[in-house]
């Protein structure tokens, strides 16, 4: 007859000896994980880089993921700069100017391309871009909303030189200085546009609609995080590509998230998505192309490089062959 006892001592021990070899198990498990420190600001677009860090999707590919939500562009590079993180997410036209201040991305890999998700906004009597004469209009000086601006007004015979700007933190902040109408106009993204159409007075005055290859969102690592671990880009894409499926597929759980992340239901969600679609891994590949066919990307950085050039927030033009690398995408 086995002793009570002595049976509950054989279990007691039996599970120790288990747990002794669990948990070396998954502490060494938990220390190959490699930290990743990212940073974006507040967009719809961004919201699959919010999902696969909240849902760990990036764990079975040995990458804990985490994210800082800074909305100055001029803050993140900062950040970049002295090493606070290893990647971002930001347009193409921000990396070129990142590049031009000596903080050099790898960009490797498309996010979104907005169709709509970014504009001008204005008071209703304003209908036209040149009625933005001597008016006062938000933007953040220095970001992308600046860049789309100067191109806007370029394409009806003006300047930023034709109007008054008010700089601002950030994009958003210029559109809900809008829409509490404190100003004529403002450079501004989803989902201030549909707040900035819904207010009494307002309305959407020009959106990236009318020039889709414009704003193209990509995320990029610092070149000496992918120098240190040159496995993790590969790998990165893999997990982005997973998230992006569960938000375009419509994963409830994903959708709450992205919700949450920008301050708005469901069918908000789905409304700046359509304005805003994200790249898929095909996508990625056409736009970024190859070596041998580089893609619309490099239109766009070299585009950028030069409005920033003539404006002098950067004083040399970037290696683009050092900023943007396909290689990674081509493997997929």
């Amino acid at each position: 007859m086995v002793n009570p006892l002595s049976y509950c001592k054989s279990a007691a021990a039996a599970l120790l000896i288990v747990a002794a070899t669990v948990a070396p198990a998954q502490h060494a498990h938990a220390a190959a994980m490699l930290p990743v420190r990212i940073a974006f600001s507040t967009w719809t677009g961004y919201g699959a880089l919010v999902v696969g860090a909240q849902q760990k999707v990036w764990a079975k590919y040995g990458l804990d993921v985490s994210y800082t939500v800074i909305e100055d562009p001029t803050a993140r590079r900062d950040a970049l700069r002295a090493g606070r993180l290893d990647g971002a997410a930001t347009t193409v036209d921000t990396f070129s100017r990142w590049a031009g201040q000596n903080v050099p991305m790898v960009q490797i890999v498309g996010i979104d391309k907005s169709q709509g998700g970014d504009g001008i906004v204005a008071k209703k009597s304003i209908t036209s871009v040149k009625q933005l004469k001597g008016k006062t209009v938000a933007l953040n000086i220095g970001s992308t909303s600046e860049w789309f601006f100067d191109y806007v007004l370029q394409q009806n015979g003006m300047s930023v030189n034709d109007v008054h700007i008010l700089d601002l933190p950030s994009s958003g902040v210029a559109g809900s200085t809008f829409v509490a109408g404190k100003v004529d106009a403002a450079v501004t993204w989803e989902p201030w546009l549909d707040r900035a159409d819904k207010v009494a007075f307002g309305h959407v005055l020009v959106s990236s609609k009318a020039y889709p290859d414009i704003i193209v969102d990509d995320f990029g690592f610092s070149p000496a995080f992918i120098q240190a671990h040159p496995d993790v880009p590969a790998n990165f894409i893999k997990g982005y590509e997973d998230a992006v499926s569960m938000v375009k597929m419509g994963d409830a759980a994903a959708i709450k998230i992205v919700g949450k992340y920008v301050g708005e239901d469901a069918k908000g969600v789905a409304y700046d998505l359509s304005t805003v679609p994200l790249m898929d891994l095909a996508a990625s590949k056409a736009y970024f192309g190859t070596s041998a066919n580089p893609g619309p990307i490099y239109g766009i950085a070299k585009a950028s490089a030069n409005f920033w050039l003539s404006s002098k927030i950067i004083r040399h033009l970037p290696n683009y062959g050092k900023i943007i690398d396909s290689s990674y995408l081509e493997k997929m």
